[in-house]
């Protein structure tokens, strides 16, 4: 009685007291081995609730602690107690988190028992084990306790439980999966019971029993037992067992969840479970998929209309709670339809309710956002109408916020579940029947849900027009340090939320078009009269309206192109088109009202030109395809689309040339016009833009027109985009008409490049505009009259340039301004070799080969040290991507006219820039950024791939590549890892093929090398244990100890390179090891041949992983 008097007091002082202190002295009882004692006391005297809790958890702490020293009936007795005190009297008359405690007590002792019993039963044994647990706990008194307790079994089984039962995983593991045969079944078979009865009751008295709640919660348990760690939403393969109860599960979740208010404890465990159910799989359903799948939607269409009853109206003042409720329901919507296949794959009895109901939740949605757009329209222009009330700001702003979230968070989930109807296969399968002229099958799909998504699309486009315009009016009237209006195209999320919202507007093309051409039209107007408007708030709000809408009508009519695909008409847009010609026609209204707004707009905003360029490159791209804008009525021509295009973009670069955005912008839309479609807009481009080609030639001498100031004010990496962009229009017109329009952009360019090298003046912007022209590719991929020329003349241009301005830039004597024209020295290689050198003459190939040597040495001459870490690492791996790219130039098809003999040596001029980077990498250069030294050991494994010969030959670099490659072996980026070890075993198989490169010692050193860094790493190292075991099979060919015959000999110098005092246990390993390399080296008559045979790799490979598991820990220090 004393020892419970002072428990009791302790917790007294934890609630009120001396916290600090009780808790100490609580703590502290865990160490009395008396402490198992002291909590059956409590247990059997004590009806303070908090009491009763701590002991619980002593008497569990306790019981684990000492659990190895107890016999086996003791060990089951203490998980008996648990049990029956959970279910007595003490329990019952306790708060409700007490019997919860009993229950994770009994949980966590029992499952500590029968890991034990796993190691030593046999599988059926523990199987049966298993399931008469849960058996007798559903025994052991009322649905609530029963509930909790197998619930918290089952947690604890699994692994996600608090204690994780103090046992090796792989012990666990083992236990969980035998747990699973039986008992975890078993689980699923009370849980049902315990559903169906509160079901039942539910119906008769329309309440929800107060164990519903834990019913619920152990059929999510035992329904997501087979997930592990995979997410909630995978499917799961339930027991054949479970045949016909599932359905049955089904139907009584779903009469719960009528039953309950959203905000009830029981609705979200229900919801949970009919997802699960819902994408259900295995043998439980195979005998009647079909039935099953129509089950499944017709619980979740009963799912949805519940959420939709419970909401309320859309107009409601908070609705957040009610979407996140309608968002669940149309997620395990959506799970039902993509199980079965889609709704085209359910039967029409099914589906039809099903497609209803999501209709009913999306309309609700949409009506819920349009009310929180409206709301913050009447904030905003209540706040501008009293400018000054900071209160008042801060009503529009919370409402614009809470505009915004009503279209990301809220209806976004919603608009997702619609997709999948407005995505569906069938519907897709008749939008390609329609585009080849075939009779297309949409059915009633097809009619379902056109209706519904132009007017869903219709609400989202119009939402986030004045949830922008409440944004941007907003940041002015609480003078936000930072623009915090929406951006659909800047922002991932809300861009691929706009593209779900026009995959469901593409359902409904006509509707759809023809509100954002309206919507356009009605724009154009107010943006021009922004010319006499002097209010900053209506200037803001009205450029945000049209940028929105710009961004809105480019994702509806063109496939999002940023993926780096080629932007294209998506596929229910042309079939649309195809068999609507009024569809077509409103198509084309909204590509004809942008390219009029972009006419009317040049200089409006950069944000929105920004916008335009971005609309520009998609859409021209897309309709300028032959015969495509024939089918969309009102189009304008591919001709009049890349010329307004055009003459956009070289508006916008005299308007701002000091927004870097922008300016990339509008020089990324040049280049695009030039390579779209195959060069066929390039003409019509390179017409529009020739007031810019003027302005470029004489911004680099005395011009002084606006568009030359514009051009002179880009920056550097914007004049290297420029020339691009100009180098490519000019090129893409010279390969299909034989001209030489490039001739117009190199002339001034080589021009100041000359005077440049002589007066060592404007090196950096000679260096940005020969990087650009490095970089113009257009002519590569198009065929005419001109292409080959075409082809060749960006590189010969580079090429006669880079050897005098490496020259110029080694005489600088500013050490910062030398570092920054090293590095554009550096990039115009990089960039020459990776784009044009397969397509330069043989002179400018021997000349960008004797350049890029000398640009390497220009960075490695401050052994790439860069004040800024960025610039650093760039170097770097600029330099480490011009090795790759000239080595692999060897493999590349050589001019027709000239022997492969002849061909420049791209291999030579690898490896004497590769020369100069090894000697200036050290631990901290590689290891300072994981992508340099995994590019650094790719680019060795390139040379090793290509060359090996060539660079067994210099000695000197093969040393210094040696070291490195050790180090690599060690790193934790596993990709440099295994390219170092690609690359140590590529040398060494060539050097076992050769005896000239055969040295013993070396080799062995190097196997040493390899193994080391596997058995001192701390952490896993089976991501690159098969890469080694190659690297070190073939440095034992290398030393030539495939032929002796004392093993011993190879094991003790790979041990030497491991530690100079091995322990005899490692060489023992390194003995058998080495035993099995040299028999895996005499599986074949020749050992080149047995470093490629499979079988005798694979061999070897386990052989080293059996090594790494018994010997890895020699070297671990603390």
């Amino acid at each position: 009685m004393e020892a419970v008097a002072d428990f009791e007091r302790c917790v007294a002082l934890l609630r009120g007291g001396d916290p600090a202190g009780a808790t100490t002295a609580l703590l502290g009882l865990r160490d009395n081995p008396q402490c198992v004692d002291i909590a059956r006391a409590v247990l059997a005297r004590s009806t303070d609730g908090d009491a009763l809790f701590h002991a619980l958890a002593l008497f569990r702490d306790g019981a684990l602690k000492s659990w190895d020293a107890r016999p086996s009936n003791e060990r089951d007795a203490m998980a008996g107690a648990a049990l029956d005190f959970a279910r007595g009297e003490a329990a019952r008359n306790a708060p409700p988190y007490v019997t919860a405690a009993a229950a994770e007590c009994f949980a966590t002792l029992w499952a500590r028992g029968y890991v034990d019993a796993c190691a030593a039963d046999a599988h059926d044994a523990a199987v049966r084990r298993g399931r008469d647990a849960v058996v007798a706990v559903a025994a052991a008194g009322g649905a609530a306790i029963v509930a909790t307790t197998l619930s918290c079994l089952l947690a604890e089984l699994s692994g996600v439980g608090r204690t994780h039962l103090g046992v090796a995983r792989a012990r666990r593991a083992a236990a969980r999966h035998r747990f699973g045969g039986g008992g975890a079944v078993a689980c699923g078979a009370v849980a049902f019971g315990l559903v169906s009865q509160a079901a039942q009751h539910a119906k008769a008295t329309r309440t929800i029993p107060p164990e519903a709640t834990n019913a619920a919660l152990l059929c999510e348990s035992a329904l997501s037992w087979d997930a592990g760690d995979a997410p909630a939403h995978a499917r799961q393969s339930y027991p054949a067992v479970w045949r016909g109860r599932l359905d049955a599960c089904l139907d009584d979740c779903a009469s719960l969840r009528e039953v309950c208010a959203r905000d009830d404890a029981c609705a979200r465990p229900v919801v949970a479970s009919v997802r699960l159910l819902a994408a259900a799989a295995g043998p439980a359903i195979t005998s009647d998929e079909p039935g099953y799948r129509a089950a499944a939607a017709r619980a979740a269409a009963r799912l949805l209309h519940a959420s939709i009853t419970q909401a309320g109206p859309p107009d409601a003042e908070d609705a957040s709670e009610a979407f996140a409720d309608v968002g669940q329901a149309s997620d395990v919507a959506a799970a039902a339809a993509a199980a079965a296949g889609g709704y085209g794959a359910l039967r029409v009895d099914a589906a039809r309710p099903l497609l209803e109901a999501a209709a009913l939740a999306a309309d609700w949605a949409s009506r819920a956002c349009v009310a929180a757009a409206s709301k913050a329209t009447r904030e905003t222009q209540q706040a501008c109408m009293n400018r000054g009330d900071a209160t008042q700001a801060s009503k529009a702003q919370q409402a614009a916020d809470d505009a915004d979230a009503s279209l990301d968070e809220g209806l976004a989930p919603v608009l997702e579940a619609w997709a999948h109807a407005s995505t569906d296969a069938s519907l897709v399968d008749a939008d390609a029947a329609a585009c080849h002229a075939s009779t297309p099958s949409n059915g009633w799909l097809h009619a379902a849900v056109s209706d519904v998504g132009a007017a869903v699309f219709a609400r989202y486009a119009s939402c986030r027009v004045e949830a922008a315009r409440a944004q941007a009016a907003c940041a002015l009237l609480t003078e936000a340090d930072e623009d915090a209006s929406a951006d659909d195209v800047e922002d991932t999320d809300r861009r691929e939320r706009l593209q779900t919202a026009c995959a469901v507007g593409r359902r409904g093309v006509s509707a759809a078009c023809g509100w954002v051409a309206s919507a356009l039209q009605d724009c154009a107007p107010k943006l021009l009269a922004l010319q006499n408007e002097n209010d900053p708030v209506v200037v803001d709000a009205t450029l945000e309206e049209a940028r929105v809408l710009v961004a809105i009508a480019g994702a509806l009519v063109a496939d999002d192109d940023d993926a780096g695909e080629t932007p294209e008409v998506p596929l229910a847009v042309l079939a649309a088109a195809r068999l609507d010609p009024q569809a077509g026609a409103a198509v084309g209204s909204v590509v004809g009202a942008s390219l009029q707004l972009v006419e009317a707009t040049h200089a409006a905003s950069p944000a929105l030109a920004t916008t335009l360029a971005w609309f520009l490159r998609r859409v021209a791209a897309a309709y300028a395809a032959p015969g495509v804008s024939n089918a969309f009525a009102g189009c304008p021509s591919p001709s009049q689309l890349a010329r307004g295009a055009a003459r956009a973009a070289v508006a916008w670069l005299e308007a701002w040339p000091s927004e870097p955005q922008t300016a990339r912008g509008a020089c990324l839309l040049l280049g695009s016009l030039a390579s779209a479609r195959r060069g066929a807009l390039a003409g019509d481009a390179w017409a529009e833009v020739q007031p810019l080609v003027q302005a470029h030639a004489q911004s680099l001498t005395t011009g002084d027109d606006s568009l030359t100031r514009a051009v002179s004010r880009l920056a550097p990496e914007r004049r290297t985009d420029l020339a691009t962009a100009l180098a490519d229009c000019a090129l893409a017109v010279d390969a299909s008409s034989s001209s030489n329009a490039f001739q117009s952009i190199i002339a001034p360019i080589e021009s100041v490049a000359q005077q440049a090298c002589t007066q060592q003046a404007d090196l950096e912007l000679v260096l940005a505009l020969y990087r650009g022209v490095a970089t113009a590719a257009a002519a590569q991929a198009l065929d005419g009259p001109g292409a080959t020329l075409a082809r060749r003349r960006p590189a010969d241009a580079v090429a006669r340039a880079l050897g005098p301005l490496v020259d110029a830039v080694s005489t600088l004597q500013d050490a910062t301004l030398f570092q920054r024209c090293a590095s554009s020295c550096l990039s115009v290689a990089k960039d020459a070799a990776s784009a044009q050198l397969p397509y330069a003459s043989r002179p400018a190939k021997a000349l960008l080969l004797q350049a890029a040597p000398k640009c390497v040495a220009l960075c490695a001459r401050g052994a790439f040290g860069r004040e800024d870490e960025d610039d650093r690492f760039s170097d770097l791996g600029s330099a480490l991507e011009l090795v790759d790219r000239l080595v692999s130039y060897d493999v590349l098809v050589v001019d027709e006219e000239e022997e492969e003999s002849e061909s420049p040596d791209g291999v030579g001029a690898g490896l004497e820039c590769l020369s100069l980077i090894v000697p200036n990498l050290d631990e901290a250069l590689l290891e300072g950024r994981s992508a340099a030294g995994a590019r650094f050991f790719r680019a060795v494994a390139a040379v090793v791939d290509v060359a090996p010969d060539r660079l067994l030959e210099r000695r000197d670099l093969a040393t210094g590549m040696a070291q490195a490659l050790r180090f690599g072996a060690a790193r934790a980026d596993a990709d440099a890892a295994r390219a170092a070890l690609h690359a140590t075993r590529g040398l060494a198989a060539r050097a076992a093929a050769d005896a000239n490169y055969h040295d013993a010692s070396a080799w062995l050193a190097a196997a040493g090398g390899v193994l080391r860094p596997l058995l001192e790493h701390r952490s896993a190292v089976w991501d690159r244990v098969d890469d080694a075991a190659d690297a070190v099979l073939a440095c034992l060919a290398a030393s030539g100890c495939a032929s002796r015959t004392i093993s011993t000999e190879a094991a003790q110098a790979v041990s030497r390179s491991i530690t100079e005092n091995a322990p005899a246990d490692l060489i023992f390993d390194l003995e058998q090891l080495d035993s099995a390399g040299r028999a895996a080296l005499s599986s074949a008559p020749t050992v080149p041949r047995a470093l490629r045979h499979r079988d005798a790799r694979k061999r070897f490979r386990d052989a080293c992983g059996a090594f790494l598991s018994r010997a890895k820990g020699y070297l671990h220090t603390e």
